[in-house]
């Protein structure tokens, strides 16, 4: 898993000197209705945990639409009963920000410079499809370390959520982010009472994202109907 997490890296370090890298920390929930109710003392209805992510940006050309593919780490765990339930994810996500307020807005400039006001310039829909590699951690008893069950799945999920960027300079951009993640059904052997046990997770995003943009583009875009910047006509 650390070798995963060392190639991301190594290719957002490779691109970003000309280009836009982001972190990102949120609060996030998990809702597994299905595994909860396996155990008769149960009356949780979700767990809290957080979530850590790195993420690159690209854009399409002419239209407002852009991509942060993005490598995160989420943990959330709880007790229920006489034991512990606790998740770890590790996420990999194509997150795609659609500004429809702003969308035939070409400018390849950070939210900072564009023009109109911060909302209809700084407001969009994120759509988040992805797959996650997740851990799970069975503690049945939590006075006797032995009885712990563990298992190791992966599961294709989807998030929708909103977002508004505000452009503190050319630099730097934050962005609050609210989500929601579904996984249609993910199934696990850990639960004694029942094998397999099969559940849909639902999951509560509130987070905040930081963006870093080394190059504004202005070195090499040219002004609408002008001449390339640093560049004078032969005489």
């Amino acid at each position: 898993m650390k070798k995963i997490f060392i190639f991301f890296f190594s290719i957002l370090i490779i691109n970003c000197v000309n280009a836009q890298i982001g972190v990102s920390a949120a609060y996030k929930t998990f809702n597994a209705e299905d595994w909860f109710s396996l155990e008769a003392q149960s009356d949780i209805e979700s767990y809290n945990g957080y979530n850590v992510g790195l993420d690159y940006w690209f854009r399409l050309k002419n239209q407002r639409v852009e991509f942060l593919p993005e490598i995160s780490f989420g943990q959330s765990s709880g007790d229920y009963g006489a034991g512990e339930l606790s998740a770890q994810f590790i996420n990999f996500q194509l997150n795609t920000n659609i500004y429809f307020l702003d969308f035939n807005n070409d400018c390849n400039c950070p939210t900072f410079d564009k023009g109109g006001n911060f909302f209809t310039k700084g407001f969009f829909v994120q759509l988040s499809p992805g797959y996650s590699l997740i851990n799970l951690e069975n503690k049945v008893d939590t006075e006797n370390p032995t009885s712990t069950i563990e298992d190791s799945i992966g599961a294709f999920g989807f998030g929708i959520g909103a977002g508004l960027d505000f452009g503190l300079s050319k630099l730097i951009t934050v962005t609050p982010i609210a989500r929601i993640h579904y996984y249609p059904e993910v199934e696990t052997d850990i639960f004694i009472t029942k094998q397999p046990a099969k559940t849909t997770i639902k999951q509560i995003y509130l987070g905040l994202h930081l963006s870093i943009r080394w190059n504004d583009g202005s070195n090499t875009k040219s002004p609408r109907g002008g001449r390339p910047f640093g560049k004078r006509r032969r005489r």
